[in-house]
């Protein structure tokens, strides 16, 4: 196998247990120390984690040590380990985001009448309110201040959560609540900026999913 390009390593590996964090995915490569926010996984429509997700390494020895593990057993199957370039992931990652939104547009249930989005919402959200938005692929060492300067233009105050993986190691990724869902539908404008580094990648979810997957972290 060879690079990717002049500049990147990455990978994209399929067939991973679900339940598997960027944590043990970087352990598996045998690269614990690089960030978080180089683990990046695919999300199906209802914002969970799917069996893909790509690694983006510092160096071509782990690449190929990476590539090589392709047919490897991991939990009850083989992983599949493929060699993509940045333009490639970042689209199949962009392709993802529009899924899920789509995915909910369609749904009715899912969706509240346009005229309400304009509402102030009452302290006791309603478990559809889509209030919130998932950020990810942020630093792992990420400041919440900064997250707070990043959606500054939004009134976002303290209802932010910062998600950490088992070790208690911040993963990059952050829970935000807005006043309403007519704020939280235009921060989500921002999707695709860059902070901090890298394009940062919001979804858009309601308060249940947002339970849902800080009862996860």
């Amino acid at each position: 196998a060879s690079r990717t390009s002049s500049k990147d390593y990455i990978v994209m590996v399929k067939n991973l247990p679900e339940n598997m964090t960027k944590t043990d995915i970087k352990q598996l490569f045998g690269c614990p120390n690089i960030p978080h926010r180089n683990v990046l996984h695919l999300l199906d429509q209802s914002s969970n984690r799917t069996d893909q997700a790509f690694v983006i390494f510092n160096c071509h020895e782990d690449f190929e040590y990476a590539i090589n593990l392709s047919g490897c057993h991991v939990g009850s199957g083989a992983i599949e380990v493929l060699s993509v370039t940045r333009p490639i992931m970042n689209e199949m990652l962009f392709k993802s985001h529009r899924r899920i939104l789509s995915s909910r547009l369609r749904d009715p249930r899912k969706c509240r009448q346009r005229t309400e989005t304009n509402k102030e919402l009452s302290p006791n959200l309603d478990q559809t309110s889509r209030v919130c938005i998932f950020v990810r692929n942020m630093p792992a060492d990420v400041q919440r201040s900064k997250i707070k300067s990043l959606f500054r233009r939004f009134e976002v105050k303290e209802n932010i959560v910062q998600l950490h993986d088992r070790d208690g190691n911040g993963t990059g990724e952050a829970v935000v609540t807005f006043p309403s869902e007519q704020l939280a539908a235009q921060a989500l404008k921002i999707h695709g900026r860059q902070f901090l580094g890298s394009q940062v990648l919001l979804t858009l979810i309601n308060v249940k999913q947002k339970e849902d997957i800080l009862a996860k972290a």
